[in-house]
């Protein structure tokens, strides 16, 4: 029997095609791995980079689970001041009205000083209070003839009658304040805030003869009320 003849055997170094390309491939990538971690095996600064970088990965693994961190703090304490709440408070000067022979269409003056000794600034209304009449044919007809007004001046000596401006009522409504447009500001060091008003009462000219000889008496009552800044 004549034997087959056999087909000549391939090195392996002589493999051709894709089945030798991609096992050149895979030695060439396996030699660039070596040649890659090689210089990181000998030194100990290589190991401590390493180490480094996880210990910072664990770090921030933790930030990013809602870990609960400690924060600096310190507290420091101011000596405590003291704070004293002001007050309102005004004088005013005693005056008095000579109304004595009074007739019909004539008036009489006076003055009365008001002064700021508080802390606060303060707006002045007028009322009269303590109302009373006697000697009059009809009780309490004269209140009704009577008026008062109260203006603001700059001096007692520029108090006149029948002077312009201010408030002027039949001296009944009184009882009910009334506004004179004055603010006075505080008291500072050394300088009280004053003001002059001028009280004017008159009878009037068609006042009936059953007030002759009638006694009316009357306060007059300054009020300051605070005026917020």
């Amino acid at each position: 029997m004549t034997p087959r003849p056999q087909a000549p055997r391939r090195s392996r170094d002589l493999r051709t095609g894709g089945a030798g390309a991609r096992h050149r491939a895979a030695v060439r990538r396996r030699a660039g791995l070596v040649a890659l971690l090689r210089p990181l095996r000998p030194t100990v600064r290589g190991t401590w980079a390493l180490t480094g970088v996880v210990a910072l990965a664990v770090v921030v693994g933790g930030l990013g689970a809602g870990g609960t961190y400690a924060l600096y703090s310190q507290s420091v304490a101011t000596p405590a001041g003291t704070v004293r709440s002001g007050q309102a408070s005004l004088t005013v000067s005693a005056s008095t009205l000579s109304l004595a022979g009074l007739v019909p269409g004539a008036s009489a003056t006076a003055t009365t000083t008001v002064a700021n000794t508080g802390d606060a600034r303060l707006a002045l209304t007028v009322a009269a209070s303590g109302l009373t009449s006697a000697y009059e044919a009809v009780p309490g007809s004269s209140l009704d003839a009577l008026t008062l007004r109260v203006t603001p001046v700059r001096s007692a000596s520029a108090c006149a009658a029948g002077l312009t401006g201010g408030a002027t009522a039949p001296l009944r409504s009184w009882a009910t304040p009334r506004a004179t447009g004055v603010q006075l500001a505080p008291r500072t060091p050394g300088t009280t805030p004053t003001q002059v008003l001028c009280l004017e009462v008159a009878l009037a000219p068609g006042a009936p003869v059953g007030v002759q000889g009638a006694v009316d008496a009357f306060d007059v009552v300054v009020t300051g009320t605070q005026v917020r800044a």
